[in-house]
């Protein structure tokens, strides 16, 4: 879609490129909503060109979930939102607080996804490992959710789940089946009713394995961000993060998470924005007034089994991603070819950056398609009589791979988009402002 340059963005559009004849192109509500996934290696303006100046378009009518491993997003677009939601990892006094054990109690179909999501059992699936063990600790961990959230309503936090496996005294099978057995909630008896078909000999080590998977949420920044806010934090405007508010125009949560550390909290993270897309894809809301877009950026970093569900059916929910990768191989590594090319599938708008590695711009090379060129071709013989000219049409790809790979830097930009023919254009104005938000100390 384009428009002149210089006429008002459609309402909810996000913008993308520069076209000809001072046109601009933009991507409508009812195509992001069907999903985007851009390539550029690192370096080719992913963040500081096009994802935000696509932040600050979305959040005039609507409302988004960033993951912002650099924290720049949040710098150059929270001023232009009306509520500021801010997780913060790496310096956890500027971050409001976030808690998902409340919403575990008395619901079971709740607390057994987010215990999935917790132990990352999507990732383990695409690896040849016993599906036994991450399915047994799974309903082990749906188990003490529901208690702890039964026992210590508003105060209980994730960390509790690992701290409740770590002082149980004696046996602890024993002590586990004790614990169980006595729990107020009568969900979390009859999950731990399931954990005990598993053998006897086996669940040491069942309970062992959940231990060491719950590391990421016992470790200090996470207990803080997950902490209760005290009187005087609240006094600071430190609030707990409702995704609800993702339904309410000019809402921006941010999660933010140094590159480095991502590895360590990539269970955090994942279970993080995974219960955001679950609430939305689970509020009911059909086709929302206020649309959400959910941008991940180096999505590579995380495993969201939501990304796989929401792909499909965003539109009908109102919730559109956004995902950035480096190349290629870097889906492939991360859920699988096959789930790769299924998520890619549903994925209307695929955009490609200048600099791709070899096996990114020969998939780019066919999903631009093929053209037909008019070829001449030249025989001469000795003498003039029969020398002849040979006319010919022949099959090409409109773009070769080592063309799209050779691509100036900074120059253009690939965008292919449903049925509609490729488009080559510019870049857009680095979106980079020097006039930037700064996060309030909370805490």
């Amino acid at each position: 879609m384009n428009r002149l340059r210089g006429l008002p963005l459609p309402a909810n559009a996000l913008p993308l490129a520069k076209a000809f004849w001072g046109r601009d192109v933009f991507l409508p509500v009812s195509q992001w909503l069907r999903h985007f996934v851009m390539f550029g290696p690192t370096g080719s303006g992913k963040s500081k060109t096009f994802f935000m100046s696509m932040i600050r378009a979305i959040l005039i009518k609507s409302s988004c979930l960033v993951y912002d491993p650099k924290g720049e997003l949040f710098t150059q677009t929270a001023g232009y939102a009306k509520t500021i939601y801010r997780l913060d990892l790496n310096d956890p006094t500027k971050s409001d607080r976030w808690n998902f054990i409340p919403k575990c109690r008395n619901d079971p179909a709740f607390a057994c996804q987010i215990a999935g999501m917790m132990l990352g059992i999507e990732g383990r699936r695409r690896t040849n490992a016993d599906p036994f063990w991450g399915d047994a600790e799974q309903i082990a961990l749906t188990a003490i959710l529901l208690h702890i959230a039964e026992v210590y309503r508003e105060k209980a936090i994730p960390a509790f789940a690992a701290d409740f496996l770590l002082f149980m005294s004696g046996d602890g099978d024993q002590a586990f089946n004790d614990a169980m057995m006595d729990s107020p909630s009568l969900y979390a008896k009859q999950a731990y009713l399931a954990f005990r078909q598993a053998p006897v000999q086996t669940r040491g080590s069942i309970l062992i394995g959940l231990y060491n998977k719950l590391r990421p949420f016992t470790l200090a920044p996470a207990r803080m961000v997950m902490m209760p806010a005290t009187k005087d934090e609240a006094a600071l405007s430190c609030r707990s993060i409702n995704f609800a508010d993702l339904r309410k125009p000019g809402t921006a949560i941010y999660l933010v998470v140094s590159e480095g550390a991502a590895d360590v909290y990539k269970e955090f993270i994942a279970t993080f924005i995974g219960q955001a897309v679950m609430e939305m894809r689970l509020d009911g809301v059909n086709e929302p007034e206020h649309p959400c877009f959910v941008l991940i950026d180096e999505a590579y970093q995380l495993n969201v089994s939501e990304v796989k569900r929401i792909s499909g059916i965003g539109r009908g929910r109102g919730v559109g991603l956004g995902l950035g990768y480096q190349d290629l191989p870097q889906m492939y590594d991360q859920y699988g070819r096959e789930q790769a090319n299924a998520i890619l599938g549903t994925i209307m708008t695929k955009i490609f950056l200048p600099g791709l590695d070899d096996v990114t711009a020969e998939y780019a090379s066919k999903q631009l398609g093929e053209t037909t060129i008019f070829s001449k071709t030249f025989q001469d013989f000795p003498g003039k009589k029969q020398d002849n000219t040979r006319y010919a049409e022949q099959k090409r790809a409109l773009m070769l791979p080592n063309e799209i790979r050779q691509t100036a830097a900074h120059s253009e930009v690939l965008i292919i988009s449903d049925t509609a023919p490729p488009i080559r254009a510019a870049y857009p104005p680095f979106a980079v402002h020097k006039n930037t938000y700064s996060a309030a100390t909370k805490g």
